[in-house]
């Protein structure tokens, strides 16, 4: 059991380790189906060079989209809310406070990602960068106030008893 005023390392870590994989998983599914989307409708006739500028210019316009920004923006912040509850989850007595920090390390590895490979989002727009930035704190942190909420409401009938 960590200790109350603590932050337990190995919730954040898990609950980081949850968020990267869950976003890597969601990358590969993303990237088969609009992949397979793609490549159905590649263009017979042209050169292998030909077809790969047109595949490419056809999957920058589908990543640039707002559907596709949109669905994404929201499955992603979707696993930073599963990511944030895991983590209170095992922190066991500061939810918020750990899933908080995660958010925040979240954040700071995706502007180490965003600095050392920028030309990777390249066909995101800046804004899309800047929100999925942005909502990673609040989003951790309402994983683990669902997880704290759940502990108090357990914890109030036990209480009650007790007096």
């Amino acid at each position: 059991m960590a200790q109350a005023g603590k932050l337990s390392v190995k919730a954040i870590l898990t609950g980081l380790l949850v968020d990267v994989v869950g976003s890597v998983v969601l990358l590969v599914v993303i990237g088969v189906v609009v992949g397979l989307s793609v490549g159905a409708d590649a263009s017979a006739g042209y050169s292998r060079l030909a077809q790969d500028a047109i595949i490419k210019q056809k999957i920058e316009r589908i990543a640039a989209g707002p559907t596709f920004l949109g669905l994404t923006f929201f499955l992603a912040a979707l696993l930073t809310v599963l990511s944030g509850f895991v983590t209170g989850k095992l922190a066991r007595g500061r939810e918020v406070v750990n899933a908080l920090a995660m958010g925040v390390v979240l954040v700071v590895l995706g502007l180490i990602v965003w600095g050392l490979s920028p030309s990777t989002f390249e066909p995101v727009p800046l804004y899309y960068m800047v929100a999925g930035l942005l909502v990673c704190i609040p989003a951790a942190v309402l994983g683990g106030s669902w997880v704290q909420k759940r502990a108090a409401a357990t914890r109030r009938p036990e209480s009650a008893e007790s007096a």
